[in-house]
């Protein structure tokens, strides 16, 4: 199950020490950097071949990212449009599908507290439109639990339950549910730092951090302060392992996504590894 391409987290400001190493340091408060995405590029390599793709971000007039557009295709993007309820949708386009044609849309709605409440996807890409909600579940510490239907004439149906173990710092222990299995989530402890912000996100400032919205290289997203993560694992032979570098501001300049999943097959399992960097420039 690679996941996909965008990261979530919150555009914050922070100083910190220019140490570059997967180890990282502690940020503090400073208004004078900017965490603010330009662009990103991600370079992939698994046993299909090499790809490079850079992708720039625009803004609208509250800082709130509106477009991720391929530097080569420019067809090839996604946009974010705003509701005055809070709530968002994002639109991909596909230039190997159609230039005026949607293959993906999702409708992402919040609740009072700014937590993501539920998603409404319908997807294109395949041989037949899929279409999805979930639907999340808070405790005091975070989300708890992920309800995902399978929606066919309108009518919906559980497909899945996922459960999330959560500490009360915040941080994703481990998940489980009978699709995506038992996945424990290990992380660099004296690494402190954001994720850079290349898709919106709604999240509260309290502890209440959600750890997975969305399909992300970390599966873990958050707006405050902690931990990098370091490895996924999920007891079945699929590990995902991240280091990163730093700039001078102590920003994530590059991380670097190995990953090796296990696929059965009639004939025994095959094991497809790769690697993923990305690369981040800022405003």
């Amino acid at each position: 199950m690679k996941k996909s391409l965008l990261l979530i987290s919150i555009i914050i400001v922070s100083l910190n020490s220019c140490k570059k190493n997967s180890s990282g340091s502690n940020n503090s408060s400073n208004p004078t950097i900017s965490y603010k995405v330009k662009s990103f590029t991600l370079s992939s390599t698994d046993t299909t071949g090499n790809s490079f793709t850079t992708y720039n971000l625009t803004y609208d007039n509250k800082n709130r990212i509106i477009s991720i557009i391929n530097d080569l295709l420019p067809t090839t993007k996604t946009y974010f449009t705003y509701n005055s309820n809070g709530s968002y949708s994002m639109d991909c386009f596909n230039s190997y599908l159609s230039t005026s044609t949607k293959y993906y849309h999702e409708d992402i709605f919040v609740n009072s507290n700014a937590l993501v409440d539920s998603t409404y996807t319908i997807d294109d890409g395949g041989p037949s439109p899929d279409t999805i909600s979930e639907k999340y579940f808070y405790n005091q510490y975070g989300l708890s639990t992920k309800n995902e239907y399978w929606i066919t004439n309108t009518i919906p149906i559980l497909g899945e339950t996922v459960s999330y173990n959560i500490n009360t710092n915040g941080l994703l222990l481990s998940s489980s549910g009978p699709q995506s299995g038992n996945e424990t989530y290990d992380y660099y402890y004296n690494s402190i730092n954001y994720f850079p912000a290349i898709e919106p996100v709604y999240l509260t400032n309290g502890p209440n951090a959600v750890p997975e919205l969305f399909s992300g290289p970390t599966g873990l997203f958050y707006n405050k302060m902690k931990p990098l993560i370091k490895s996924i694992n999920d007891g079945y032979g699929t590990i995902e392992n991240y280091t990163y570098t730093f700039d001078s501001n102590n920003r994530i300049s590059t991380l670097t996504y190995n990953w090796s999943y296990n696929t059965s097959v009639y004939t025994g399992i095959i094991t497809t590894t790769g690697t993923d960097v990305y690369t981040y420039t800022y405003f």
